[in-house]
């Protein structure tokens, strides 16, 4: 991956304002980032930030992603997808709605593919927790916490 011709290693990525990377290197690896059902949007900054701006490598600019917040009506979302090379990925979602405390959701997600290449499978379950908790008019607390198994088989 690039962003705007920065190979990576040269520009920064955080999930949430915190960066993550390889901790050899400025690099990241794919088999780290995130589930796209999981992320509330992302936010690219071309430039090398501000004095304020944390990571490894900010001179290449910044990829931001930031979790999706609870819904605020309770709720269960079943969800799902296939593709080439026997790939297939499904899960479901139960958000609390607003409640005194504030709102929560538990995310389980599962997917699997054979792989492009003999003998290049992946499977990987992941889980995400987050509680939005509501201490005052302008005031949240934030509990969230991400279980991810990875189980790749590569030639």
């Amino acid at each position: 991956m690039s962003l705007r011709g920065f190979q990576d290693g040269q520009y920064n990525m955080t999930f949430d304002g915190i960066p993550f990377g390889n901790a050899s290197d400025m690099g990241h690896t794919t088999s780290s980032l995130f589930i796209s059902h999981f992320l509330g949007e992302a936010q690219i900054d071309r430039g090398p930030g501000t004095a304020s701006t944390i990571g490894n490598a900010t001179f290449g600019g910044t990829m931001g992603f930031t979790s999706k917040n609870p819904a605020a009506r309770m709720g269960t979302t079943l969800y799902g997808t296939c593709g080439s090379f026997n790939t297939r990925a499904g899960g479901i979602e139960f958000d609390t709605g607003k409640t005194r405390m504030g709102r929560a959701f538990i995310d389980m997600q599962h997917e699997e593919t054979n792989g492009y290449l003999t003998n290049s499978s992946e499977r990987r379950s992941n889980l995400m927790f987050k509680d939005v908790i509501d201490l005052a008019p302008e005031t949240t607390l934030t509990i969230e916490t991400t279980y991810n198994k990875e189980w790749q088989y590569t030639t």
